[in-house]
C-alpha cells in the first residue's frame, strides 16, 4: 500500500472541468494510480492565482461543485473520507480513498464563518498561504519580517474547533514559527523536504522538522526536482532518498510520509518532477530505492501508509 498526502488532484478537476472535461480521475489518473500502487492519501484544492475571476470563496465554491460531480462519477472506485473509520472502509473497498486539504486560505480570509462550512463539507487540513502573502500570513516567497496576522490567529482557532489540522508545508519562516506558537493541535508539513540538504525557502530547517515532530505532526517528502539538491545533476531519486534518511535521523520513522506533489496534476511538465518519478504511475520507484538503502520493510511501510494512517486515526476518529 502507498498513500500519498499532497496530490492536486482537485485541483486538475477544476481546471479540466472549466475546459468542459468530465470523468477526470478515470480518464487521466486512475491508470497511473493503479500502475504506481497508490491507493490514496490526501487531495488538494489550490486555487490558481492566475485564475484571477476564481481566486474567492464562490471560486473554492465551485471547485468543491466540480470534485462532487467527479466524486459521484467515480464512485465505483473513488472514495473521499472524512474519518479514519471512512478511510479505512474505503481502502477495504479497494477504492481509491482520500481526505480533502485546502492549499491557501486566501479565499476564507474575509470568510472566516466559512471554516465550518469546508469542514463539513470534507476538508481536513489546511495551509494559511501558498506561496503569497495575505491577510492570514505569509508564503515562502515572502521575507520573514511579516508572519501570522490577527486574521490568521481567528482563522487557527476556528479550524482548531471544528477540527481542520493545519499544513505549514507553504509558511514563510516566521509564520511557521508564529504558527506553531499559536496552535494547539498537531501542525504537519505534508509537502516539504531538509533545508538541510537544500537550501530553498520551500524545506524545513532542522529545527522545524523537530518542532513538527513535537507536536505530534507528520512530514510528506516532496518530489518536485527544486527542493531535493541544488545542482541539477542529483535531482534523482537517490538524493530524494537523502532527505527521508535526514529527517529518519533527526526525529525518527514514525513521522516521515510521501507527499509527491505530482507535477501533472497541476499540467506542469514532468520533468518538474524528480526522475523516475515523474508521476504517479512511477510511484514504486522509490520503494525500491528505499529497499536498494537498506531499509527494513517494516520501516518503508511506516513511510508508505502506516504513519498516516496512524495520524488520521488520532486526529480525525469521528
Amino acid at each position: 500500500m502507498l498513500l500519498d498526502i499532497h496530490a492536486d488532484i482537485f485541483s486538475d478537476i477544476f481546471s479540466k472541468s472549466l475546459k468542459g472535461e468530465t470523468n477526470i480521475v478515470r480518464n487521466h489518473h486512475l491508470n497511473k494510480f493503479r500502475e504506481g500502487g497508490i491507493n490514496g492519501g490526501i487531495f488538494v484544492f489550490w486555487q490558481d492565482p492566475d485564475l484571477v475571476k476564481h481566486y474567492d470563496y464562490n471560486g473554492l465554491k465551485l471547485m468543491m461543485e466540480y470534485a462532487n460531480k467527479e466524486r459521484e462519477i467515480s464512485e465505483e472506485f473513488l472514495a473521499i473520507a472524512k474519518n479514519y473509520d471512512e478511510f479505512v472502509q474505503g481502502l477495504e473497498c479497494n477504492k481509491i480513498t482520500a481526505m480533502m486539504h485546502l492549499e491557501g486560505a486566501k479565499s476564507l480570509e474575509n470568510n472566516l464563518d466559512k471554516v465550518k462550512e469546508i469542514y463539513d463539507y470534507g476538508i481536513r487540513t489546511a495551509s494559511l498561504t501558498w506561496n503569497e502573502e495575505n491577510e492570514l500570513a505569509s508564503g515562502a516567497s515572502v521575507d520573514n519580517s511579516i508572519g501570522l496576522k490577527n486574521k490568521g490567529k481567528d482563522f487557527i482557532k476556528e479550524c482548531e474547533d471544528v477540527g481542520i489540522i493545519i499544513d505549514v508545508s507553504h509558511a514563510n519562516d516566521k509564520s511557521f514559527y508564529d504558527i506553531y506558537n499559536v496552535s494547539k493541535n498537531p501542525i504537519i508539513a505534508t509537502h516539504s523536504n531538509a533545508r538541510e540538504l537544500c537550501n530553498v525557502k520551500r524545506n524545513l530547517t532542522n529545527e522545524q522538522i523537530k518542532l513538527i515532530k513535537e507536536t505530534g505532526g507528520i512530514i510528506g517528502i516532496n518530489g518536485y526536482i527544486g527542493f531535493i539538491h541544488e545542482d541539477e545533476e542529483k535531482r534523482d531519486l537517490s538524493h530524494l532518498v537523502n532527505h527521508i534518511d535526514h529527517i529518519v535521523d533527526l526525529i525518527g520513522i514514525d513521522s516521515v510520509c510521501f507527499g509527491f506533489d505530482y507535477c501533472d496534476y497541476l499540467s506542469l511538465d514532468d520533468g518538474e518532477c524528480t526522475r523516475n518519478l515523474e508521476n504517479a504511475s512511477k510511484s514504486q520507484n522509490i520503494i525500491k530505492e528505499l529497499k536498494n538503502k537498506g531499509y527494513k520493510n517494516e520501516h518503508i511501510e511506516k513511510i508508505a501508509y502506516k504513519n498516516f494512517l496512524r495520524f488520521i486515526k488520532k486526529n480525525f476518529h469521528k
